[in-house]
């Protein structure tokens, strides 16, 4: 089985990519995953940091905790079937006392809230001075502009999607599935608002030919790429990408900033003030 385009060996691997990302930081005491989905993340978690005491994996869809999140934890790490607590609910609205957290950890969940500040200041509340939190998600780079952020919200999905992740005929668009595009200025400044402190930022990419290709289209104005439908979709690469992938692909060293990985997603390494 797969869960977001990876199958399990796959994301073992993808986080191990992201452990060692994260070193020599150490995960301990009670934690919280926003979003859990369906607890991969938790319990891979608690497999690597072994003073981990519980994860509060807090959900919003009932059927993926009654159906799916104690069988992935099984799957992925049975030890941890008693660390894990399931929790339906909002992130917005997380019943816990105050500064009750030593960590907090998502993985593509914080783009879909519908105000950060809303989201992060009700993180920070939980979260105890100096404890960490650790953001995995799509940051969209700077130059995007409004129209193509509303372009983007307003495409619609199609059929076979749909009929692919089990949504009805309906039209559905990105906006009303719950996506928000949300560019790297504004992720920092929400995290900042909330009271926390950029520790680590890292951005990681898929490396291919095919990649470096596709980068150097996207160079061209939205406006252009709209007109000769040329992936008008997504978002030119950040500053310094195009030629790390140049780079890396001829086996030299690049931009540290950027690091090879199996899927496109922005590290945020963050502490409460």
């Amino acid at each position: 089985a797969k869960y977001v385009y990876f199958n399990s060996n796959q994301l073992k691997s993808f986080f191990d990519i992201i452990f060692n990302l994260i070193t020599p930081v150490r995960f301990e005491g009670a934690g919280l995953e926003l979003g859990a989905g369906v607890c991969v993340f938790s319990a891979l978690m608690c497999k690597k940091f072994k003073h981990i005491k519980k994860i509060y994996s807090v959900e919003l869809v009932s059927d993926v905790i009654k159906l799916l999140q104690s069988k992935t934890i099984s799957k992925m790490n049975n030890d941890s079937i008693s660390q894990i607590i399931s929790v339906h609910g909002s992130f917005d609205e997380i019943n816990l006392p105050d500064n009750s957290l030593d960590f907090v950890i998502e993985w593509a969940a914080l783009h879909h809230s519908d105000d950060l500040d809303i989201t992060l200041n009700e993180i920070a509340r939980v979260t105890k001075k100096g404890g960490t939190l650790l953001a995995i998600d799509r940051a969209q780079d700077n130059s995007m502009t409004d129209e193509q952020k509303e372009y983007m919200l307003d495409l619609e999905y199609s059929s076979d999607w749909k009929r692919e992740n089990g949504y009805d005929s309906k039209p559905l668009s990105r906006r009303q599935n719950g996506e928000h595009e949300i560019r790297l200025n504004e992720w920092l400044g929400y995290f900042s608002n909330a009271g926390f402190s950029l520790e680590k930022r890292l951005e990681l990419r898929i490396v291919s030919l095919r990649n470096i290709i596709y980068g150097a289209i996207l160079s061209l104005p939205f406006k252009l790429r709209r007109i000769l439908n040329l992936w008008p979709s997504r978002v030119r690469l950040q500053s310094g990408e195009w030629s790390w992938m140049c780079l890396t692909l001829l086996g030299l060293n690049g931009n540290e900033l950027f690091i090879k990985a199996p899927r496109n997603y922005t590290l945020f390494l963050l502490k409460k003030k």
